[in-house]
């Protein structure tokens, strides 16, 4: 339960909100500030503390109010995949450079699964350049479908590699 004092203010500030609520947002600045006062007597310091309290309180407000919306750029899936997951014949070099520093690994899921919003998944990688298979696992937590965070067991020094 709020104290008695910050629910009279933030009554007090959804009042004053209201009534500033078909201002401009320059307008409701200037008052603010008290930019639009006619005497010195007017200015901001000298208007009653529950309205400053209110005003000041109102900007943040005005602030949300004047904010565009957030674009709309999730992913809805219209259902869940099956099958197998596999990457083959990988390769990679940096920009600028036509020597790889990857070149024809390969990744297989072997085993997956989903609970709540975390996508545990088993894979291995194979490649010439290794000497065996290599076994790892992610857990992925997912957000609307897309991932959030990740969590892996790679381990690049165990990676076995031939001479």
């Amino acid at each position: 339960m709020l104290p008695t004092s910050v629910v009279q203010i933030t009554e007090e500030a959804f009042d004053v909100a209201r009534i500033l609520e078909e201002l401009s947002h320059d307008q409701r600045l200037a008052i603010l500030y008290g930019l639009e006062t006619e005497s010195a007597s007017d200015t901001l310091e000298e208007i009653d503390p529950t309205v400053q309290r209110g005003l000041i309180a109102s900007e943040s407000i005005f602030d949300l109010i004047d904010t565009p919306a957030e674009p709309e750029t999730g992913v809805t899936l219209k259902e869940r995949a099956h099958g197998d997951l596999e990457f083959s014949d990988i390769e990679f070099a940096y920009a600028g450079h036509e020597k790889k520093i990857l070149n024809g690994i390969n990744f297989k899921v072997v085993q997956s699964t989903l609970i709540g919003n975390t996508f545990a998944t088993h894979w291995v990688a194979t490649a010439p350049f290794l000497t065996e298979p290599y076994n790892g696992s992610d857990a992925y937590i997912t957000k609307d479908g897309l991932m959030q965070a990740m969590v892996t067991t790679f381990d690049g020094a165990a990676l076995k590699l031939k001479k």
